[in-house]
């Protein structure tokens, strides 16, 4: 009996110490698809985005704010961005704040994604740290594991994420504004 006990402790004693982890030492899934809303702030140009990030490298923002560029949907699938609104689609070498928007948190995003470094110390829960072309950035997540924020060392990017939601691979379901 004694010896059952003395092969059983140990057993017992992993599965305590697994219960009684925290969080922060739980690495995010980067790599999973999900909707989310952002408050985007880059390079001193602000608005607000529904973002969906469908698989590594294939994002979608639809802009709901400020109004004049209410409903511009960016698309980006690796190095093609493209951008439509109404009925008029540029599949052409975009340029201008709003893609510089989305590329710089399609490029923050996915480098944590490939490279990062997890991070535990300061966060609530956890963030992954490193850099990219962008510079050195950070992505933290809140207590669910879910992205929370992506902001630059450099204060060029700031994004606030909310209302995340994650999806199903291969979703191809448009992105509504909701008013």
């Amino acid at each position: 009996m004694k010896r059952l006990l003395l092969l059983a402790m140990p057993a017992v004693l992993a599965l305590s110490a697994c219960s009684g982890g925290t969080v922060g030492n739980v690495p995010p899934d980067l790599d999973q698809a999900f909707s989310a809303e952002a408050d985007i702030v880059y390079d001193g140009q602000e608005c607000t985005a529904q973002i969906r990030r469908m698989e590594r490298d294939i994002w979608e923002f639809c802009i709901t704010d400020p109004y004049p560029v209410e409903g511009l949907v960016i698309t980006v699938r690796g190095d093609e961005t493209k951008m439509k609104m109404y009925d008029m689609e540029s599949a052409a070498d975009v340029s201008g704040n709003a893609v510089s928007m989305a590329r710089a948190v399609v490029t923050a995003y996915e480098a944590a994604a490939d490279s990062g470094s997890v991070v535990t110390e300061g966060y609530s829960a956890a963030a992954v740290a490193g850099s990219s072309e962008l510079g050195a950035y950070t992505v933290v997540f809140d207590e669910n594991l879910a992205p929370a924020s992506i902001t630059s060392d450099a204060g060029k990017l700031s994004v606030a994420i909310t209302k995340f939601a994650p999806l199903e691979r291969d979703t191809e379901a448009e992105i509504v504004i909701v008013e």
